[in-house]
């Protein structure tokens, strides 16, 4: 937890470039429920959207798609999914439900930085 004044710094995959170009923008009301339902990384609600549009170019750890398919299938040993798409628009949408002020916001490279102070 995060008290008041305190700060956090995220860093999450960037939609526009990398592994999840492909894939559609996880949906605010989305995260909100697995977060309540307490949904793990051994979940594999995602794996045929990732399964189909991962970017396999740009994976050099993911040698071929069975290989991939495979590591992706044991996710919970490999964490490598990514249950979740952000954009800047969700990126704020969570920051504001948690209420914290975005101090920093920067897209430019693999992951998008988030830098945010938990309001009072």
């Amino acid at each position: 937890m995060v008290k008041p004044g305190g700060k956090l710094l995220i860093l999450v995959p960037n939609n526009k470039i990398g592994l999840d170009i492909n894939r559609n923008i996880t949906k605010f009301d989305h995260i909100l429920n697995d977060f309540q339902a307490n949904i793990t990384e051994d979940d594999l609600t995602h794996l045929d959207e990732v399964l189909e549009k991962h970017n396999l170019k740009v994976d050099i750890e993911a040698v071929n798609f069975d290989y991939f398919k495979n590591r992706s299938i044991n996710n919970y040993i490999h964490r490598t999914i990514h249950h979740h798409v952000f954009d800047i628009n969700l990126i704020k949408e969570l920051f504001s439900y948690l209420n914290f002020e975005i101090l920093l916001l920067d897209d430019k490279y693999a992951f998008v930085t988030i830098l945010a102070k938990k309001r009072y």
